[in-house]
């Protein structure tokens, strides 16, 4: 089982930020802030029309992570609030199975608040206690300023880059793999 004990940390402001495994309650959380992000519009793969979430395929992500050795999902909560989230995914196939991709979100009103590198540094222990994973890979969208800094804050670093990957509105943007060795 994918797991960690739960755990109290401090934000930039001083704050109590609790980091634990999501859970199946978390779901329907989960699906508002997902919609509140999609709608923002800027950085998902989704489409506000395309995005079709339900309760079974959020529940059923949480199972899997949980159920799965070398994967994660991983909750932020502030005064018993979810204000965010990130998974980390196992490559599937033994030639990738020392890897994993990572997903975070974070509630707009939350962001900037030291939440992303909570999470980040908590999957990263996490993954240095799990001898199976070596690397944790993530694509970020190439104008995603904040969250590129994020990632080199917690070391991770360009992989290389995926010209043309997205087109929002008719207009390319490049995704930035990025990587960080555990």
């Amino acid at each position: 089982m994918s797991v960690i004990e739960q755990k109290t940390k401090k934000n930039k402001a001083g704050r109590d930020i609790i980091i634990r495994t999501a859970i199946l309650k978390d779901a329907r959380d989960i699906i508002k802030i997902n919609k509140e992000i999609v709608q923002e519009g800027k950085y998902m793969l989704h489409e506000p029309d395309e995005y079709k979430p339900t309760m079974l395929k959020e529940k059923t992500q949480i199972r899997n992570l949980r159920n799965t050795n070398g994967s994660i999902y991983l909750i932020a909560e502030i005064n018993k609030k979810i204000t965010g989230y990130l998974t980390f995914k196992k490559g599937g196939v033994r030639r990738t199975s020392h890897l994993g991709y990572i997903s975070i979100f974070i509630k707009r009103k939350y962001r900037e608040k030291g939440i992303g590198r909570l999470l980040m540094e908590e999957l990263t222990e996490w993954a240095k206690q799990n001898p199976e994973i070596e690397k944790l890979s993530l694509l970020v969208f190439a104008n995603n300023k904040r969250a590129i800094e994020l990632y080199k804050k917690t070391g991770f670093k360009t992989e290389g880059i995926l010209r043309k990957d997205m087109k929002i509105d008719g207009n390319y943007i490049d995704s930035i793999l990025m990587y960080k060795f555990v």
